[in-house]
């Protein structure tokens, strides 16, 4: 039981800094970007820099609510290593998926 609370506070910490990401890219007045490493498009090469920015922030909301989702139902079942699995394929699992969308919108939004 203690760890199954110490592994929720723990990922709902990190969702809360997934969803305060994108809640911080909608209030962005430059394009957002999406690596670390590289910088996000000027203005000028966007189509639409607003609805840039406003995907890339669902685009995070919608991981940090689905991690805690994903901790919701992973919680109601009874056998930890089937819980366990799942639960990392969400965390692992949403990170391509999240690139190749990222990938889309360039070609969407950038000139």
């Amino acid at each position: 039981m203690a760890e199954n609370i110490i592994t929720f506070v723990i990922l709902l910490f990190v969702s809360i800094i997934m969803i305060a990401i994108g809640i911080s890219q909608i209030k962005s007045k430059e394009p957002v970007g999406f690596y670390t490493c590289k910088k996000p498009p000027q203005k000028e090469q966007l189509s639409d820099m607003n609805a840039w920015n406003k995907k890339h922030r669902y685009m995070w909301v919608t991981y940090g609510l689905a991690l805690i989702g994903t901790f919701a139902v992973c919680f109601l079942i009874e056998a930890e290593t089937i819980a366990s699995i799942i639960l990392l394929c969400v965390i692992i699992g949403a990170l391509p998926i999240m690139m190749l969308y990222h990938h889309h919108l360039k070609k969407k939004y950038c000139r």
